[in-house]
């Protein structure tokens, strides 16, 4: 019972054979899409990391700008100074006792 015929034995060996080459073949068929598309996502990648970079040097400068305009607000509220300066450079508004005077220059 515990012999098996060289016949037998030939055949496990076929399908053995038959299952690693099938089994190889299916491998091969998944890589191949799985490395094409890798480079597409690294590019994609690439774009990304410089659009974030893009973005990030852009909130930066929003940040900055809207530090400056809340010191003007801040100003504003709190610092009477800067509304009658910009009451006067602005708006061109004096006191009632106070008379503007306008020079002119050769060349106009």
């Amino acid at each position: 019972m515990g012999a098996v015929s060289i016949e037998a034995r030939g055949r496990w060996i076929r399908w053995i054979y038959r299952g690693l080459l099938v089994g190889g073949f299916v491998l091969l068929l998944s890589y191949l899409p799985y490395r094409f598309l890798a480079r597409e996502d690294q590019t994609k990648l690439e774009q990304m990391r410089s659009e974030l970079s893009r973005v990030k040097t852009e909130i930066r400068k929003h940040e900055a700008d809207l530090s400056v305009r809340r010191k003007k607000v801040e100003a504003l509220k709190n610092d009477t100074g800067t509304i009658e300066d910009i009451a006067r450079d602005e708006l061109q508004m004096l006191y009632p006792h106070e008379k503007a005077l306008r020079l002119k220059r050769k060349d106009q």
